[in-house]
Formats: structure tokens, sequence, C-alpha cells
């Protein structure tokens, strides 16, 4: 088979063709990847991120915070009437209610089966908390229904806020601020906690001689997310922490824990005397494609 002798011109013109297309294939490769980054940018031009001086505290109209810890139990008959009878009191002060975070706790597993937390249970032996129902205010057992009016009235040392970013499914990434006000007597070291709750749990509860299977329970302890005694903070400056969740309640509950039902405490207590000098709240963010701004 005879070979046809082979143009110098149109090697040239191939090789020169091949080049051309090589080039024009990557400036097409990064055209669109600018394209994907302009596209990306725009969807995300209404996503904020929250600077750490963004963090807004409020003075709360000169009013104290005030944590009331409810230690209660699905098969205590005689706990719900202590709920409402708290709830009664808080919906009936007069001003400040807002101030007031009423958390369930539910320490004993034969007690709260469904609802029970090792974490709950561990501060019931920090309070040397014996049966149900127990109610202990900022940290101290002063009856089961406190004057609120007068704990509120108290003048407040210190304020406190955070912000959430949610990281990923069962992450939160939490920035605390907190600061003394003018003429406190500031606390020498102080600690911060950060406590799950979820808002509202349907299940079982006894309620004198009433067994009701779909009770609504409000505000439940789940956990602590950065140990139950929290992590050692100095007022003014800026704590970043970032907070992971075991939605199975770290093996404790059959009871799954659902993000998207949940808030977060932020506490924020003396460390010497244990009183709680400020207590803030948000809700959890949903799962997001960046990263939302909450404010307290």
């Amino acid at each position: 088979m005879k070979h046809l002798p082979l143009n110098p011109r149109f090697l040239f013109l191939f090789v020169i063709g091949g080049l051309s297309t090589c080039l024009f294939s990557a400036c097409e490769k990064e055209m669109t990847d600018e394209v994907a980054i302009r596209k990306n940018r725009q969807a995300n031009a209404d996503i904020t991120v929250t600077p750490q001086s963004d963090i807004e505290l409020s003075e709360n109209n000169g009013k104290s915070k005030i944590l009331v810890l409810d230690f209660t139990g699905q098969y205590c008959p005689y706990c719900p009437p202590i709920m409402k009878g708290l709830q009664k009191r808080i919906s009936e002060t007069a001003e400040g209610h807002e101030n007031i975070f009423l958390v369930s706790m539910h320490p004993f597993y034969k007690f709260s089966p469904s609802f029970y937390s090792y974490d709950a249970e561990q501060y019931a032996g920090f309070f040397k908390i014996r049966g149900l129902p127990n109610v202990v205010t900022n940290y101290q057992k002063i009856g089961h229904f406190p004057d609120f009016n007068m704990l509120l009235n108290q003048r407040p040392q210190v304020i406190s806020g955070f912000v959430l970013e949610r990281l990923d499914k069962n992450s939160v990434k939490a920035t605390f601020k907190g600061k003394s006000l003018e003429g406190a007597e500031i606390a020498p070291e102080t600690r911060v906690m950060f406590w799950l709750i979820e808002k509202e749990l349907i299940g079982s509860q006894k309620d004198g001689f009433n067994y009701i299977s779909n009770y609504t329970h409000h505000n439940v302890f789940r956990a602590t997310l950065n140990g139950y005694k929290g992590e050692h903070y100095q007022l003014g400056k800026t704590f970043e922490k970032n907070l992971r969740v075991d939605p199975t309640n770290n093996g404790n509950s059959w009871r799954a824990i659902n993000l998207e039902n949940c808030m977060i405490l932020g506490i924020l207590l003396d460390a010497e005397s244990k009183k709680v000098l400020s207590v803030s709240s948000h809700d959890v963010p949903s799962i997001p494609t960046g990263i939302r701004r909450i404010r307290k």
C-alpha cells in the first residue's frame, strides 16, 4: 500500500488546531467555574456571618434573669400540679416574666424512661435531690413556689448573650459574651454552660390518679453540651465553642433528640458561690445552605 507524502502545511495546521482546542477548553472551564462562583455568591448574598462584636447585650429593663429547674418524672403523680403552679405563677408575674426560664429535669430512669438524661441525674446529685417533685431556683432550693417578683427586682450584676451558627446536622457554633454592669461586684471567676432543651415533647404522664398517654411536656432538659460544670469564662471576653449533639441522647433514652425542636440556654455562673448571674436562650437554627445570623 502506497503512503501519501505528509504535507508540512497540513501538519502545522493540525498542531495549531489541537493547541487551540486545548486552550479553548481551558478557557471554557475557567469561565464555567467563574459563573458557578458568581451564582454561589448571589445565592448567599443575604447570608451574613455574625461578627463577634455583633452580640447585642441589653440590660433587660433592670430585671434579673431567673433559672427555675423543676425536677420531675413521668410516673410522679404529684409532679404535674407543681409544673402547672409554676407556669401560673410565671404568667401572673407583673413584669419581666420573659426573663424566667423554666426547665423540666428528668433525673431518674425509673420515673422517666422516655425523657431520662444522665446529665439531669448529675445535677440531681449536685443539688442533693432525693425525691420528686423538687424545685431549684437560680441554683438554690428556696421552695416549690418562689417569689418571682422579688427575684426579678434584684438588680442584675451581669448581662450576657450569644449567637448560634448551624455547622452541620448535629453541630452548632456558639459565640458567647457577658459583661458586668456598672457598680456590680465582679465575681472572681465565672463559668459558662450550654444546655440543650427540647421545647415540646409528647409522652406519657401520671397526673394524680390519671394516666395520660399523650401528655405535653414543655422545655425538657436533654443534655449539657460542654460538661455539667461548664467551662471557665472571663467577663468581657468573647467565648467561642463548637457544640456537638448526640441525637440518641448519649444512649440514655429511646426518645431521640430532634434538634429542629430544640433551643440552647447559655447560663453564666459565679464559679465560687454557684449563683446564676445571667441566662440567655436561642432556638437551634435549621440546617441552611450557608450560615444564618441568629440574634438574641
